[in-house]
């Protein structure tokens, strides 16, 4: 009779348990963002992109003087059949000089030859060492196209 009294309190305990994780995690984020949300938090506005440069030495000014007059653009497939002649339009827009090199990235393609195809890329190109490499895309893109460009001239700069 003793087990059965055991049992049936520790299953007690398990619903009040289960109770609590439930208000915890349904009931009480919801109560919080209704709440917050007559307060106004719900408007943002859009972030806008600008370069700090707290150096201030000749490598930070040649970056960004670089930034501005061409770029080279690391971009995954899905991405410039979606967005390319938008991106394109943009850099033009801003005469800013583009040179595009697309990639697939499936992550199959997360392989040491693709790493060093880019690299070769960057060589045909005659990217400069402290010109930054712009990396758009997913994981993937991001992973080998920043450790082609930390290897490539010893550690060309990138922007992801």
């Amino acid at each position: 009779m003793k087990i059965y009294l055991i049992i049936a309190s520790s299953t007690i305990k398990m619903y009040f348990r289960r109770t609590q994780s439930l208000f915890w995690t349904l009931f009480f984020p919801v109560v919080m963002m209704i709440g917050l949300g007559f307060f106004g938090f719900g408007e943002y506005e859009k972030p806008k992109l600008g370069i700090i440069d707290r150096a201030n030495n000749t490598t930070s000014k040649e970056f960004i003087n670089n930034l501005q007059q061409k770029q080279y653009i690391e971009i995954d497939q899905n991405i410039e059949d979606n967005y390319g002649l938008k991106i394109e339009n943009y850099f033009n827009h801003h005469s800013i000089i583009l040179e595009k090199l697309v990639y697939r990235a499936m992550e199959v393609d997360k392989h040491i030859k693709n790493v060093e195809k880019i690299v070769e890329d960057f060589r045909k190109l005659g990217v400069n060492r402290n010109e930054p490499i712009l990396i758009v895309g997913g994981g993937v893109i991001g992973d080998i196209g920043a450790f082609a460009a930390y290897i490539y001239h010893r550690s060309t700069p990138y922007i992801m």
